[in-house]
């Protein structure tokens, strides 16, 4: 079983990179290399997964192991190949799509790429509660979870209350830290939500 590849880049592509070990060179699909900072002649560990296919054998590679398990979760899906599911999750985050999942926001999810609303509601379906952000042990991850379902208890919509504490926890990150930013997650939440 190959579980990550180690190497300097020798080429980054829209969807692929190649790696070069010394003595092979890998040309491997990943969900937009460019934009995750992989830069020819750097040093990068990719966590991958083989796809055997009766005419060719294909690698892709992930930058961590939360966006190579989604992508397996998402091949799961009957249906839902393995480009497709790159093309997807070079378009977001792994928070924002588990933040989109377990808000059951199909007509959100559908606006990624190559994402109807009928696939998107078949992602959800399929994957509902398959998927935690605090699944790699990020207990900061966790704390956001649980600020959502604080809201939640408070009596408010899932759907939103997910929406609104990934959406303030990528705004406010630069100017708060630790728990300073999870009262004001939770605080600008509640200010947001009541006035809906």
């Amino acid at each position: 079983m190959l579980n990550s590849i180690k190497g300097k880049v020798s080429y980054v592509g829209e969807s692929e990179i190649f790696i070069d070990t010394g003595a092979l060179e890998f040309a491997i699909h990943s969900p937009d290399p460019r934009s995750n900072g992989f830069v020819v002649d750097a040093t990068v560990r990719l966590f991958l997964y083989l796809n055997h296919r009766e005419d060719r054998m294909e690698l892709y590679g992930f930058k961590d192991l939360k966006q190579r398990e989604i992508f397996l979760q998402l091949i799961s899906i009957s249906g839902f190949g393995p480009k497709q599911a790159v093309k997807l999750l070079s378009k977001t985050t792994p928070e924002n799509f588990i933040a989109l999942l377990n808000s059951d926001d199909a007509d959100s999810l559908a606006t990624l790429p190559g994402i109807g609303k009928k696939t998107a509601s078949k992602i959800i379906l399929s994957l509902r509660g398959k998927l935690s952000l605090a699944q790699d042990g990020n207990s900061q991850s966790q704390q956001y979870d649980e600020i959502s379902e604080a809201l939640i208890e408070m009596g408010f919509d899932k759907k939103l209350a997910y929406s609104c504490v990934s959406d303030l926890r990528n705004s406010l990150a630069g100017s708060h830290s630790g728990e300073n930013l999870e009262r004001e997650i939770l605080k600008q939440s509640i200010i947001r939500l009541n006035s809906r």
